[in-house]
């Protein structure tokens, strides 16, 4: 890496990771839920919308999604996976459900967005979006739009059921993050 690439990723890493930041900051100053995870993502997302510098090198990428695999690993249990095989109808309904889904959401993309090919398919299959925007990268697709898409959905997903679990459990989520902070001391 030469002299000049590092003196452009630097500041791209710096931006995105402050982008983030301040996202995660002004989502819990205000109390909406996952703050430090749904405003990271928004900021990071609307840096990108905008044009600007947003990004992060491949190592620092690399390494986020080994320590996310871990951590998601490490929750799955040998009983659980021994389960499974008693769910045959509904991991059958989720394959097919996952099917039909990505070919729809594949198919609106190409259509409404104007996504190409590899872009669309990538934006629409379901993963994580710094994987999905990795390998659609490899097979062509725009990593950018991928990942913006995808960081679309996890956000709506993660508001919606935020947003729509915590008064059921009569808590709006301002008070959970004003109890959070209580507790913190």
């Amino acid at each position: 890496m030469n002299r000049e690439t590092r003196r452009i990723r630097v500041p791209r890493t710096a931006w995105t990771l402050g982008c983030g930041a301040a996202g995660g900051a002004v989502f819990s100053v205000v109390g909406l839920p996952l703050p430090w995870l749904l405003g990271g993502i928004v900021g990071s997302a609307a840096a990108a919308s905008a044009g600007l510098p947003a990004g992060l090198p491949g190592w620092l990428r690399n390494l986020v999604l080994v320590l996310l695999g871990l951590m998601i690993g490490s929750t799955v249990h040998h009983d659980t996976l021994a389960e499974m095989s008693r769910w045959p109808i509904s991991m059958a309904g989720v394959a097919g459900y996952v099917a039909v889904t990505t070919a729809s959401t594949r198919l609106i993309l190409r259509r409404l967005a104007r996504f190409d090919a590899a872009t669309a398919y990538f934006a629409a299959a379901p993963g994580g979006f710094m994987a999905m925007a990795t390998i659609g990268d490899t097979f062509g697709g725009q990593a950018r739009g991928i990942a913006l898409t995808h960081a679309m959905r996890v956000v709506l997903v993660l508001f919606t059921l935020c947003l729509a679990i915590m008064p059921w459990r009569g808590q709006p989520p301002a008070e959970v993050s004003a109890m959070r902070a209580r507790n913190r001391y």
